[in-house]
């Protein structure tokens, strides 16, 4: 067994949406970022990469690689499920929290939980998705920003 954890933070800048754990969030912000700015899915990758020794997402894909620009973050997690894989480990459990003040976002927390399972192919009831706020604390209570953290758990094959 193996343990991974990651953790990714960007700036929200004013906007119409941004996408979290693979799922759009409709918002009057946005997330600053090379890519789509998934803190959730970042962080899953690096814990993912973590896990299995690989590096992080920057050492693994570059911070400003033309060929992800504005693209999503699932491309991340699916290239780091193939380091996982040669490594002879499945992912068996996922568990993912975002710090955000606003918006509240429960009511997407089963679509990203699905969103998640599926990229990850592990079964729903291993993929946890949990937020929480700063209770207006800092650069994220203040909504300038927001962040995510991953931890996994592998399993040998």
């Amino acid at each position: 067994m193996r343990v991974g954890q990651g953790i990714d933070v960007h700036q929200l800048v004013a906007g119409d949406g941004f996408r979290l754990a693979g799922v759009w969030v409709d918002a009057e912000v946005a997330v600053a970022g090379h890519s789509d700015g998934d803190v959730a899915l970042h962080a899953l990758t690096d814990a993912l990469l973590g896990a299995v020794g690989a590096g992080d997402l920057g050492s693994v894909f570059g911070v400003d690689t033309p060929a992800y620009a504005k693209g999503r973050s699932e491309v991340f997690v699916r290239q780091a499920l193939a380091f996982v894989r040669a490594r002879q480990f499945v992912v068996a459990q996922v568990d993912l929290t975002v710090l955000l003040q606003t918006p509240r976002l429960s009511a997407q927390r089963e679509a990203m939980r699905a969103t998640v399972a599926q990229i990850t192919n592990v079964p729903l009831v291993d993929v946890s998705v949990k937020f929480t706020s700063t209770d207006t604390v800092g650069l994220i209570g203040r909504g300038e920003g927001l962040a995510g953290f991953a931890t996994v758990g592998l399993a040998a094959r």
